[in-house]
């Protein structure tokens, strides 16, 4: 679960390296689902929207925005095959 909520603008060259090192790692990794806390900052929500698009196929991972920790909580501890399937 990752908690933006307070994280500002994310610098390009931060954007290049999560693209080039984290996305490819996740993509491989058994990690099957991530909830994020939405940022209340608008630039680092761009930012976010911009690395997603550019992280392509990420395999069988699910990934959603919430904007609140207890329904991220929620929805991380929820089995897998209800998620699919809801």
């Amino acid at each position: 679960m990752a908690d933006n909520r307070k994280l500002r603008a994310i610098r390009q060259a931060d954007q290049d390296w999560f693209s080039e090192t984290v996305f490819p790692r996740l993509a491989v990794s058994s990690i099957r689902r991530n909830a994020t806390i939405v940022s209340e900052d608008v630039f680092n929500k761009m930012a976010v929207e911009q690395l997603l698009e550019r992280a392509g196929d990420l395999g069988d991972m699910l990934l959603k925005d919430f904007e609140n920790e207890e329904d991220a909580l929620s929805w991380v501890c929820e089995p897998i095959s209800m998620q699919k399937l809801g």
